[in-house]
């Protein structure tokens, strides 16, 4: 029934399918193979040569069946132009028609019905040598005009007297435990250089310590409760501007690089304003599957180093993707959000970031089970102190390969960077461990640094004595000669850094009930003092002139104080604008993601 012809066609046609397959692997999905890549791409190849041989023999049957077309010596030429097509054309359908929400299956039965007769027409039309090398030529001048276009767009310098701006929020990162911030054990000279080179706010306030609602006030300049977002996986409101939508809208080119799913898109509608969102913070849903394998068979092949129950990536995988995106021609100026989650629990650093020791994942981990269940003994404080000390060198290490990055490629001088934690963290203080919980400094106290990577940032006026995540959007949008919306709430820091009152909240989720007895925290803080009020009407007054770590409670000594900043504080927070949050829909996923991240118990 099938000749010679068939079996060298056949072997032709797989080849090719093959090589299909180990380029998409290695162009696509490098950065989530599992080492050695080699060996997925190999593996995927050689089950795309099966798959193509298999959609041959099948094609060759049915072509031969409906005698399409009617000469027989066609019939393997179609049948491998329909091998090759069927996949690409499922997969084409699925994509490109998502109004139609067309499932996998219907897209593949439409591709694979559609391929006989197409590869059967474009076989009898190739069989005139005119024809074909009209096409081949046309093909040959449509690579030239993209390559040439290319090349033209990567040599073309970029637009004159425009700077880049990259800004870089330090999860889960005090102040305190930077050297730049006299943290004497740091291990930080990039973080420590560019504050020694540019602006540092000695004291700057998160305004909630949660990740999903400070990164909110952080683009849009908004309290939490005007944002809408209050808790983690609520999803920002669409009617106010970003800070990411303004610079796209001045004509800059947009990217975000972020490490956990709480500021993942579809959780915080935190993308707006971004051209390029970049929140694969697992191999999952990095990963892109070809049209020759499916999705699910593929995972399983290509022994990708999946963790369903992981929430977050490391701070080298996040430098990674912004170097790739970077190395793509551009010509506008850019504004890149870079977020390094690495701080946050567990304490989980490389070896060569903790001292000897601890660099064992297995003794690591173990440190961290006995810190989340108290037990450990009285050396456990100072690995935990370490480890997260590690955790914040290995993150200040990749900050500084990105920075070596636009150095290299003559980006630095015409670039300002702006790093901003988002909240702190706590290690016993008040009794109280994590973050998310209370409104003490060592929860709300993060750093804030500010430097033009090119030597021209203007002098910051004096005194800055507090600032807040309200500021950031202002200041940025100010340094870039952008208009500030009316909207947003902080102050360009250059125009004005004078000490205003901080209004932080805490809200209670119902998903940490075994931390959550103190319900709802308001706070109004300024560099002299704090007053913390409870749900209850109860609150707490600390004197941070004499007292910093806010260990002595001076509520009932100074009664007509407290009346005072009761008052102001009512004022405040009379003043925030109320957004209705809606309603928080956390799918399986989404819980479980969080679940990995300690923030439900």
């Amino acid at each position: 029934m099938f000749n010679r012809r068939f079996l060298q066609t056949a072997f032709t046609a797989a080849l090719l399918g093959a090589g299909v397959e180990a380029s998409w692997q290695l162009a696509r999905n490098l950065p989530v193979l599992r080492a050695p890549a080699w060996r997925t791409a190999v593996a995927d190849a050689l089950v795309a040569w099966a798959v193509t041989v298999a959609l041959f023999w099948l094609y060759a049957a049915l072509l031969r069946g409906l005698r399409l077309p009617r000469d027989e010596k066609a019939v393997p030429t179609a049948a491998a132009y329909a091998a090759i097509s069927a996949p690409l054309l499922w997969y084409a359908i699925y994509r490109a028609i998502p109004v139609a929400r067309l499932s996998w299956l219907v897209a593949l039965v439409a591709g694979a019905s559609a391929a006989p007769f197409a590869a059967a027409s474009l076989a009898y039309v190739l069989r005139r040598r005119r024809v074909a090398t009209v096409m081949a030529a046309t093909a040959a001048l449509i690579l030239l005009v993209v390559t040439a276009s290319t090349v033209l767009e990567q040599t073309r310098p970029g637009e004159p007297g425009r700077a880049n701006f990259l800004l870089i929020t330090l999860d889960t990162t005090r102040a305190d435990r930077l050297g730049c911030y006299g943290y004497p054990k740091a291990r930080t000279p990039t973080l420590d250089r560019l504050a020694a080179r540019g602006a540092k706010f000695e004291r700057a306030l998160c305004l909630e310590p949660l990740t999903a609602p400070s990164h909110a006030t952080i683009m849009t300049s908004l309290y939490p409760e005007t944002a809408g977002v209050l808790l983690n996986a609520m999803r920002l409101r669409g009617d106010v501007p970003t800070l990411a939508e303004k610079f796209r809208d001045a004509g800059y080119a947009t990217a975000a690089f972020v490490a956990s799913s709480t500021v993942q898109a579809r959780n915080t509608a935190l993308d707006r304003g971004f051209e390029h969102y970049d929140d694969a913070v697992t191999p999952r849903e990095g990963y892109h599957a070809s049209p020759l394998i499916p999705l699910a068979f593929a995972e399983k092949l290509s022994m990708l180093a999946l963790d369903e129950n992981c929430g977050e990536r490391r701070a080298d995988e996040v430098t990674e993707a912004a170097i790739r995106w970077l190395k793509q021609p551009r010509r506008r100026p850019f504004f890149i959000w870079l977020h390094y989650f690495d701080p946050h629990d567990d304490y989980l650093p490389p070896a060569r970031y903790v001292r000897p020791g601890l660099g064992s994942r297995s003794l690591q981990k173990r440190i961290n089970e006995n810190w989340a269940k108290d037990k450990g003994g009285p050396k456990l404080p100072k690995r935990i102190a370490a480890l997260y000390d590690g955790e914040i060198a290995f993150m200040d290490a990749e900050i500084g390969r990105f920075l070596g990055e636009l150095e290299r490629r003559a980006l630095a001088p015409r670039t300002l960077v702006l790093i901003v934690g988002d909240h702190g963290e706590a290690f016993g203080e008040h009794g109280t461990k994590y973050h998310g919980f209370r409104l003490y400094d060592e929860e709300i106290k993060v750093p804030f640094v500010v430097c033009d990577l090119g030597g021209s940032l203007p002098r910051l006026p004096e005194p800055a004595l507090q600032v807040t995540t309200l500021d950031v959007a202002p200041t940025t949008l100010d340094l870039a000669g952008l208009a500030v919306p009316r909207t947003m709430r902080g102050r360009p820091l250059f125009r004005n850094a004078d000490a205003t009152p901080a209004y932080c909240i805490r809200v209670p989720d119902p998903l940490r009930k075994n931390r959550d007895a103190v319900g709802r925290l308001d706070a109004l803080a300024t560099p002299e003092e704090k007053i913390i009020l409870r749900a209850e009407g109860s609150a707490e007054y600390y004197d941070l002139a004499e007292d910093p770590g806010e260990t002595n409670d001076l509520a009932r000594e100074r009664p007509a104080r407290v009346a005072e900043l009761r008052v102001a504080l009512e004022a405040v927070r009379a003043g925030v604008e109320p957004s209705p949050p809606p309603a928080r829909e956390l799918d399986s996923e989404t819980m479980d993601k969080l679940r990995a991240l300690g923030y439900i118990k």
